[in-house]
């Protein structure tokens, strides 16, 4: 089964499973000190006389886990690097806010310059070697501001000029049959929408 989540969605998933796998695993190594199957003639299923390689099922658990832990530090990094992406959009729109009845157009466009240039950085955000937002092309930076149009224009699909990942989504088995679809791309209309913006007034 595969699922496709929201951010917010994705941690609390995340955190869910981690839970569940947690106590899986600390009732394997229960049982594999103990060499019980449970601790109780109750616990013991109608196939008690199935062999259960205990030790495999921990290391599959213990697997699921890792991958777990992964995602979670991945998500972790892709949120702190929006929030500050949408610090930038809300700075920006109140610079023109502050602007509009005495508009200084230097000012104004010193500013999105500056600002592109940190919203490039958070794009291509990386955890490791990793860039966080370029679908599966991970190894390749998100954000490349050369190919931007100038003078910028508000109706460019600006995407085409600066992106360099792809429309890959990151899939990550998180318990048996258990597939989560995760992250958010760098083509993303709302990374689009800032980075047009920004671009047309930075020339």
């Amino acid at each position: 089964m595969t699922t496709r989540v929201s951010n917010i969605q994705q941690q609390n998933q995340m955190l869910q499973y981690l839970s569940q796998l947690q106590s899986q695993g600390q009732t394997l190594e229960n049982q594999i000190a103990s060499g019980q199957k449970s601790p109780t003639y109750a616990g013991i299923s109608s196939q008690a006389g199935q062999v259960i390689n205990l030790e495999a099922t921990q290391s599959l658990q213990q697997g699921y886990m890792n991958t777990i832990g992964t995602v979670s530090t991945r998500l972790q990094t892709m949120s702190l690097a929006m929030q500050n992406i949408s610090s930038i959009a809300t700075s920006f729109q109140n610079t023109l806010a502050n602007s509009a009845f005495a508009p200084n157009g230097a000012s104004v466009q010193q500013t999105a310059q500056q600002l592109l240039t940190e919203l490039g950085s958070y794009m291509n955000t990386q955890d490791g070697s990793r860039y966080v937002f370029s679908g599966n092309q991970t190894s390749t930076p998100t954000f490349d501001p050369t190919g931007l149009p100038n003078p910028g224009s508000l109706a460019t699909n600006v995407a085409a000029n600066y992106y360099g990942g792809d429309n890959g989504v990151a899939t990550a088995t998180v318990d048996n049959n258990v597939n989560v679809q995760y992250g958010v791309t760098g083509n993303n209309p709302a990374f689009k929408q800032i980075v047009r913006v920004l671009n047309f007034f930075a020339h």
